[in-house]
């Protein structure tokens, strides 16, 4: 069989599929010779109902960067359900894959769907894959990533891609990326939703010294994470922070005390985090006792990720606007180096006027005995207040 179109047609399924219906019609067996038929169709286009025009790319991505910024400002589920309607509306996958995955409870035909649907989320993201070493969802939603370069050319495919709206954490130390091609995609305009930042010292080197682009500003969390022999200097994390405004917490590496009390009365961020692997810093002795806008100073073991784990000494202004409210917190991943880690640091407390002490052990590290070691030990340590956990 062979039809032929005038020029200028455009020839859809829908368009081959009345041709073929009419010469069945007429008496044609696709497996035999017949006659030449002649179908017009030009007197029905008429009649054709036309389907209203769909918005022009940039009204699509003004709209979705509309309902995103309202999902990053408040991650509500009605925030979430507008979100999903508006994908459903334009048959987009991902809004079905939000339903899905957020639904309480799901009939065997739908788990079956999501499954199916769960398979195809690295193919939605395309190019983004050869970008990112490690890629986590939430919600049904691309929501955080390790930046990493696997092929050549691999950043410039990627940029610019819709899959990135969503993205509201990024590890961007980048393996086998240059600090030039981090800068490239974590200021991409399409990352819309992008609240969490990890950087390596190099790169926030680079990102202090470019122009303002607008990320800083949206910020809400921003780790600066520093190894090898380069260090930024207070003057550069205070420069990054403060183009921040909208910071909540804020993790660095520092070398010492002195640099911890020189950002302290720089900074502006309400929760300032030291990555202090072996509470090296913490157990100066220094009270940090000077004027600062920040209302918790944190010390955790951990050096790498997006968020401290394992323990932390977290210190918060009391009444007396000094750090004189203390929370000792770990998980149990380790118990023996949690153990030995808290223990270290009751026993350098940069505070002796706490009025306030709360323990907080995690998991299974529920052990009363050690639990009142540590009471006794702050006691000895003249720390008087209500204690709990």
């Amino acid at each position: 069989m062979a039809i032929h179109y005038e020029h200028g047609n455009l020839v859809t399924p829908w368009l081959v599929r009345r041709g073929i219906d009419h010469a069945l019609a007429n008496g044609w067996d696709p497996d035999e010779p017949g006659p030449q038929l002649t179908y017009s169709i030009a007197a029905q286009l008429d009649d054709r109902r036309i389907e209203p025009a769909s918005p022009a790319p940039a009204a699509i991505a003004a709209t979705e960067a509309e309902l995103l910024a309202r999902l990053a400002e408040h991650g509500d589920v009605a925030s979430r359900s507008v979100y999903a309607d508006w994908l459903l509306e334009r048959g987009d996958p991902r809004g079905e894959l939000i339903v899905l995955a957020t639904a309480e409870s799901l009939e065997p035909e739908d788990k079956k769907r999501l499954a199916e649907l769960e398979a195809e989320r690295d193919r939605w993201l395309g190019p983004i894959v050869d970008v990112t070493r490690l890629r986590w969802w939430q919600h049904g939603m691309f929501d955080s990533c390790e930046l990493g370069k696997s092929t050549v050319g691999a950043v410039d495919r990627a940029l610019g891609h819709p899959g990135w709206s969503t993205v509201r954490a990024i590890d961007a130390r980048g393996h086998f990326m240059s600090s030039a091609d981090v800068v490239r995609v974590i200021t991409q305009p399409v990352l819309h939703s992008l609240r969490t930042l990890s950087l390596d010292s190099t790169v926030a080197t680079r990102l202090d010294a470019d122009e303002d682009h607008g990320l800083l500003a949206v910020l809400a969390e921003h780790a600066v994470i520093q190894y090898g022999a380069r260090w930024l200097g207070v003057d550069v994390l205070a420069r990054l922070l403060a183009r921040c405004p909208a910071l909540v917490q804020a993790a660095v590496c520092l070398q010492g005390s002195e640099d911890v009390a020189a950002l302290l009365a720089t900074a502006a961020v309400p929760t300032l985090v030291i990555r202090d692997p072996e509470f090296r810093i913490f157990r100066t002795g220094a009270d940090y006792a000077g004027a600062s806008e920040v209302e918790q100073l944190t010390f955790a073991w951990t050096l790498y990720g997006l968020r401290p784990s394992g323990p932390a000494v977290r210190l918060r202004r009391g009444r007396d606007h000094r750090f004189s409210v203390l929370t000792l917190a770990w998980d149990s991943v380790d118990t023996e180096y949690a153990r030995a880690r808290v223990a270290a640091a009751i026993r350098s407390l940069p505070v002796t006027a706490l009025t306030e002490v709360t323990i907080e052990p995690g998991g299974a590290l529920d052990d009363r005995e050690y639990l009142g070691e540590i009471h006794d030990a702050l006691r000895r340590q003249e720390c008087y207040g209500d204690f709990g956990w």
